[in-house]
């Protein structure tokens, strides 16, 4: 009988050898510590300290522990892409679940360490989310994003056994597909596609594409249409793009033409990362794309700012100081400078040529 593995190496080893080879070719020319600070910068323009509406530690939950039925694993990009982590919560308080969101650098599942091939240290990582998960004894821990949920089915669970369940939200709301419709709101006819894509590194989990179309197929007045590329023909938005991997010069411009072509209204992204990524080019075709939780909790009644949509069309037509001071109130409580906050936008919220 083959031993289980009893860490993270012996598991990649085991199951996915591949992933080590490719950490190990493509490792980030960035440091953690760099990509760390990236992500504090943005999330210092877009929300308050006393706004977040996720935790990095069970202590902070504004709720007692007993009454959590559901964990979200946020990862740590919550600080930059703020409406997703309303999104999510607004959903689960709207279906009345007892839930807390997990978030930060503090709850990463390991992928920026894994990602360099320091796997002993991305398994204490994510030790610690799994410890912060635990503490809360909740009946599921949801993962918003596809990355996260790659590297804990992949990776994680693969020598973990937790006394949860641990699905992706789309796969959450399918199995409460009946309480979720019952709080469906707004049915006027939208028709969408979906931007499939979230890593380069070919770590897309099987199943998802399915999934969430599912999903949405079930909603009123919600047409699922398909672009020329999607599913495992997916394209990379420029956030990971291999310029060799494509004959396309400008990735992410044959991406909402494809979305036009279809005949989509909105064109739904899965994976974050490319939400920023997509946001940029968003102004010169008319097709909005949104993050499908915030999508779902749109459907549900939800109205949402997102300020990386604003601070994109605020670049254009007014520019960076237009930024700086839209975001005044939220980087000064953040303890930056009006001169931290330009570079900040300079750096962010760049245009297309």
């Amino acid at each position: 009988m083959t031993e289980e593995p009893a860490t993270l190496r012996e598991q990649l080893q085991r199951d996915v050898p591949e992933w080590l080879d490719t950490v190990d070719i493509t490792a980030p020319e960035t440091t953690k510590g760099e990509s760390a600070r990236t992500v504090l910068s943005i999330g210092a323009l877009l929300r308050r300290p006393d706004e977040q509406r996720f935790v990095q530690h069970p202590a902070e939950a504004s709720i007692p522990a007993e009454d959590v039925e559901v964990v979200v694993h946020m990862g740590c990009h919550s600080v930059k892409t703020p409406v997703i982590v309303d999104s999510i919560m607004d959903v689960l308080e709207a279906l009345d679940f007892g839930a807390v969101a997990l978030g930060g650098y503090s709850n990463c599942c390991g992928i920026e360490d894994m990602k360099r091939g320091d796997i002993e240290t991305a398994e204490r990582i994510d030790d610690n989310r799994f410890r912060n998960i635990e503490a809360f004894e909740p009946d599921y821990a949801v993962t918003e994003c596809s990355s996260c949920h790659a590297i804990t089915h992949t990776a994680s669970l693969g020598y973990r056994e937790p006394s949860f369940e641990f699905p992706f939200f789309p796969e959450f709301l399918n199995e409460h597909r009946e309480r979720f419709l019952e709080a469906v709101e707004l049915t006027d006819p939208v028709t969408v596609a979906f931007h499939d894509h979230f890593d380069s590194r070919g770590w897309m989990p099987e199943g998802h594409d399915e999934t969430i179309r599912e999903l949405f197929s079930s909603l009123p007045g919600v047409d699922v249409v398909e672009m020329e590329h999607s599913r495992s023909e997916r394209l990379p938005c420029d956030l990971t793009v291999d310029p060799e991997a494509h004959p396309y010069d400008d990735i992410n411009r044959q991406i909402y033409r494809e979305a036009e072509a279809a005949g989509a209204d909105e064109l739904i992204n899965i994976w974050h990362g490319c939400h920023r990524s997509l946001l940029r080019y968003e102004a010169e075709f008319p097709v909005r794309t949104t993050n499908y939780a915030t999508f779902l909790a749109e459907r549900l009644g939800f109205d949402y700012r997102d300020k990386n949509r604003d601070y994109f069309r605020l670049a254009a037509s007014d520019g960076v100081d237009a930024i700086v001071e839209d975001a005044r109130p939220t980087f000064e409580a953040n303890g930056l400078t009006d001169d931290d906050a330009r570079a900040v936008a300079e750096a962010h919220y760049w245009l297309p040529d």
